[in-house]
């Protein structure tokens, strides 16, 4: 397991089998537009959808707060042990290292040149949340160049509230 976010996923004990399986079957059921089929229970649907919703919410507010350059109030979002990775690789382990450099480490995205669009999001039955959200950054020249950035968000459900346990953004090659 060489991915960040797979052995965080499992160290907050997740099954990377039923995770694939579930990702599997979400995948299917929306491109079939099916329902929930004998393997998913209707009821394990209804939860995970509910628990989505808070995630999501939870991923909104801390997206719209990220894009407004409230900074200080950012470190608030992360776990106690959760992690931020810039995209030089540095990492910041711990919501009070993040709270310290959120300042720097989150200003980028606060910037008028900067949007955001999620990319997907997927809930699974672990109480874990993951999305992918695109932030693209348009030069102030006229060369019409940019730069987009990927940032990974992994959730949990802890302590009665989605917390983020990673955030790690990587630079994306545009073709």
């Amino acid at each position: 397991m060489k991915c960040l976010a797979a052995k965080l996923l499992v160290a907050k004990g997740a099954k990377l089998d039923a995770i694939r399986v579930q990702l599997a079957q979400r995948a299917a059921s929306v491109s079939a537009g099916a329902q929930p089929t004998e393997a998913t229970s209707t009821t394990s649907w209804i939860r995970l959808d509910a628990a989505a919703t808070g995630a999501q919410s939870t991923l909104h507010q801390f997206l719209g707060l990220l894009k407004r350059g409230a900074a200080d109030q950012l470190a608030g979002f992360f776990d106690h042990k959760g992690q931020f990775v810039d995209s030089s690789g540095k990492r910041w382990i711990g919501r009070a290292e993040v709270g310290k450099g959120a300042e720097t480490l989150l200003a980028p995205f606060a910037k008028r040149n900067a949007s955001f669009r999620i990319e997907d999001t997927t809930a699974v039955p672990s109480h874990t949340f993951v999305a992918s959200v695109l932030w693209e950054f348009a030069a102030a020249s006229t060369d019409r160049s940019r730069s987009v950035l990927r940032m990974s968000i992994v959730m949990v459900w802890a302590d009665e509230a989605w917390a983020i346990v990673l955030a790690q953004v990587t630079p994306v090659a545009l073709s």
